[in-house]
Formats: structure tokens, sequence, C-alpha cells
């Protein structure tokens, strides 16, 4: 990386436990420089399982299910 480059975060799905999440997005926006483009990842035991339960009451799902195979069986 030659020196007038800079590294750039790219992706992150943190956890972090907030009583206000849009005073913690306004910050994370404002003054980190963070952009809002996803709701909520969840990890679940049955991905299809919920995937067809929540659809047939009419959630509006982004995306869904992802199954990632190296999760498979993990707990």
């Amino acid at each position: 990386m030659s020196s007038n480059q800079t590294g750039k975060l790219l992706r992150s799905a943190p956890h972090f436990p907030i009583s206000d999440v849009e005073r913690s997005v306004a910050f994370y926006e404002q003054v980190l420089g963070f952009r809002c483009e996803y709701d909520a990842f969840f990890w679940v035991s049955d991905a299809q399982a919920l995937h067809a339960e929540l659809n047939a009451k009419g959630a509006d799902i982004v995306y869904g299910p992802v199954i990632q195979e190296s999760y498979q069986g993990s707990t």
C-alpha cells in the first residue's frame, strides 16, 4: 500500500447491547462516518423453518435465509 492510500473497513456485524438504538445509530453515522445499510442479522437454529413461519405471517424480509455452511452443527 502506498503512502497516499488508506485502509478501509468494508463490513462489520458487531453486537453492542444499547438502550437507545436511534441515538446510537446517529452517533455511528454522524461521528464515526458509518452508513446504515441493513436492519439486523440473526443467528438461529433452523433458518428455513423460521423464514417460512415469518413469511407466512407477512414479515418483510430483505435478505434471507442466508445459511453459512461453516456454521452448520455449531451451537
